[in-house]
């Protein structure tokens, strides 16, 4: 028998039995592959060719030019340069940095970002020569699993493959998925996500856990799988007919693996502090000018700086990532069959967190905005979902427009990437 929360019928859906899930793994394969190649591949011909007509012009014609103090290995050759220098931005140095010189009490900077993958980077740097190349292998792996994960995700919870495939084609054509082929730690992130509440809905706790563990090694944020990985848990063992305190027992012994979430985040921790690192919010304050609030102090905060400088934020991605997440959370509370609470709480759960990271204008302690919103937002995939379902709802014609003008954004977003004007 199928989990209770595994499949949700949606009105004109199709019915899939237990079997028949079983025979979609193929497909959800076949779209999650072959998407996330197209999307890598299409990206590595743009970016240089965004370098080359607009990024000549700038810091000496040197695509490389954001890591001329980074102690990693140096792009040698011109073609080196364009393919993967042009990727060599923000977050992805320090990425790098770690790869190739692990966590140092004197660059404190990068310690706070999780070991899992600068360690997938260095792991498959002894596979492949260039230390670039084999991050943009293990990206690219990571992310047709995370499409992989959504396309079964979807197929299983709405009982619907064309929602499944609109889901995939819509995050690989959102305007900001070019961070999910960066060396950054979006695709290894998000794979793990999805896969912690795939598993979790579908009472495979176990496996569940041991995603979610590695999740939090990726980014330490993602000790909230906790909460949509807890409602699974209940809408699987609850019982009606059974008193709470058996039915918390019940959930106790089959969600206990759900512990490594947080015991992961613990040893991160603890690593840190034996290894005699600075604390991270402390790293974070005078590294990054970066500080922590309320989520409402946040978001009014946000708002305030927008309102008192429209036109700066006009210009910044992640004060349109904001609004529009925000507007699209709000609206997914209207929709029936986009209401369910594992995906309310992923999405509340995770958009207040953002909320609460504000930053200060660099060096100074003026308030600016959450710097990242937009980076960390391509994660929240039950709003793709909603979208993708409002979509392919669409007239042909209606739907071409929409694919057009998200192609065009996600090629002017990522040369802005790619041209240190988006970021980090």
């Amino acid at each position: 028998m199928a989990h209770p929360s595994a499949i949700s019928a949606v009105p004109g859906a199709i019915a899939f039995d237990e079997r028949s899930l079983r025979r979609t793994w193929g497909a959800a394969a076949a779209w999650g592959i072959s998407t996330a190649i197209i999307h890598r591949v299409l990206l590595m011909i743009w970016l240089p060719l965004a370098w080359s007509l607009v990024g000549g012009a700038l810091n000496g014609g040197s695509p490389d030019f954001h890591t001329r103090e980074a102690q990693i290995p140096a792009l040698s050759t011109g073609v080196e340069q364009q393919i993967f220098g042009v990727w060599r931005r923000w977050d992805a140095v320090h990425y790098f940095d770690l790869a190739t010189n692990g966590y140092r009490a004197d660059h404190p900077g990068p310690t706070v970002f999780g070991p899992l993958t600068p360690a997938l980077f260095s792991l498959a740097n002894r596979v492949v020569p260039s230390l670039d190349a084999a991050a943009a292998l293990v990206e690219t792996i990571a992310f047709a699993a995370a499409l992989t994960f959504l396309y079964r995700f979807v197929h299983v919870q709405f009982a619907s493959v064309s929602l499944a495939r609109w889901s995939v084609v819509l995050t690989a054509l959102g305007p900001l998925s070019f961070f999910f082929a960066a060396p950054l730690s979006e695709a290894p992130y998000f794979a793990l996500a999805i896969a912690t509440c795939y598993l979790a809905s579908r009472g495979r706790y176990l496996f569940a856990g041991l995603c979610g563990a590695l999740a939090v090694l990726t980014r330490t944020q993602a000790f909230l799988l906790l909460l949509p990985s807890a409602v699974y848990l209940f809408q699987g063992t609850w019982q009606r007919d059974q008193q709470w305190f058996r039915n918390g027992i019940r959930a106790v012994r089959h969600g206990w693996p759900l512990i490594l979430l947080p015991a992961a985040w613990t040893a991160f921790d603890a690593s840190r502090s034996l290894a005699g690192l600075p604390p991270s919010a402390e790293v974070y304050r005078a590294m990054s000018y970066l500080y922590f609030t309320n989520p409402v102090d946040g978001l009014v905060s946000n708002l305030r700086w927008m309102l008192t400088r429209p036109q700066e934020a006009a210009l910044i991605l992640d004060s349109w990532a904001l609004i529009v997440t925000l507007i699209l959370a709000i609206a997914s509370v209207g929709f029936r069959a986009h209401r369910r609470v594992g995906l309310q709480v992923f999405t509340w759960g995770f958009l207040l967190l953002f909320l609460s990271k504000m930053n200060f204008y660099y060096g100074t302690d003026i308030p600016y905005y959450s710097q990242s919103f937009g980076r960390y937002s391509t994660t929240l995939f039950p709003l793709t979902i909603l979208v993708a379902d409002g979509l392919r709802r669409l007239p042909g014609v209606a739907r071409a427009f929409v694919l057009t003008a998200a192609v065009i954004l996600l090629a002017l977003t990522s040369a802005l990437f790619t041209l240190a004007l988006a970021g980090p």
